[in-house]
């Protein structure tokens, strides 16, 4: 192909991503990227449906977690998109992250050995993403027990935002308002810029403490006060957590 065409390849990713699979239909990156990006959701499939059928033969140290990561959430995006049979999509999605996880924890191993002989000690070559959408999914399939163990070991590997919403969504889901709010205390604990939650935790009192004094409205604007007991309570748990 001409350089001058090549370079309408270049007007975006999802373009540059086509060219490149057809360019090297046998290399699982260009489908991983488009499984990601392409809005429509039976094409995405599709290319995650590729990316499986090039890695599912390669043992874990050989394979690429991150690919799997990408697939098990476009399988769940596929699920909360569909009108019937979201289970089925839900169980493809925890299938490829527990795959994931499984090559996760191969490289962990591998890393932590290495580290040994080197006479580096108690490093930790986890990676977040696998643990978040784990948690995630089996959150879709009302698993709910294993979500937060899931979430929880992610939140040791790394304290974004993110991973406190799932966690309080999920204590949210059994109904456990006290430890769904400490969850959201906790990331703000650690991280008080993390405004997401600042909101989540306003809107979760007023869901469930309306008649607290756990939010102050001042000159219109609503925020956490500090001086209820309730929201004392529920900071010195989460500090204690975090």
């Amino acid at each position: 192909r001409s350089t001058y065409v090549r370079n309408y390849d270049w007007a975006s990713e999802g373009l540059l991503m086509a060219s490149a699979a057809e360019a090297a239909p046998d290399s699982y990156k260009p489908h991983m990227l488009l499984s990601t990006i392409l809005k429509d959701h039976g094409r995405a499939v599709a290319e995650a449906d590729r990316t499986v059928e090039i890695l599912d033969g390669l043992p874990d140290e050989k394979n690429s977690m991150k690919a799997y990561v990408h697939v098990g959430a476009c399988y769940r995006e596929q699920g909360d998109w569909v009108a019937s049979g979201k289970e089925l999509w839900y169980r493809k999605s925890l299938a490829a992250l527990e795959h994931a996880r499984s090559i996760e924890q191969t490289f962990d191993r591998i890393c932590r050995r290495e580290s040994l002989r080197r006479g580096i000690r108690n490093a930790n070559f986890g990676w977040f993403p696998v643990y978040l959408e784990l948690g995630r999914t089996y959150q879709r399939l009302s698993r709910t027990p294993e979500a937060l163990a899931a979430l929880e070991h992610g939140k040791r590997l790394d304290f974004r935002a993110p991973v406190y919403v799932e966690i309080s969504a999920a204590y949210e889901s059994l109904g456990d308002s006290r430890q769904a709010a400490i969850a959201l205390m906790e990331g703000l604990s650690i991280d008080p810029s993390q405004t997401e939650l600042a909101t989540r935790l306003v809107e979760l009192y007023r869901k469930t403490e309306p008649r607290s004094c756990a939010v102050r409205e001042t000159g219109g604007s609503r925020g956490i006060d500090m001086d209820c007991p309730l929201v004392r309570d529920h900071l010195c748990a989460a500090l204690a957590n975090a």
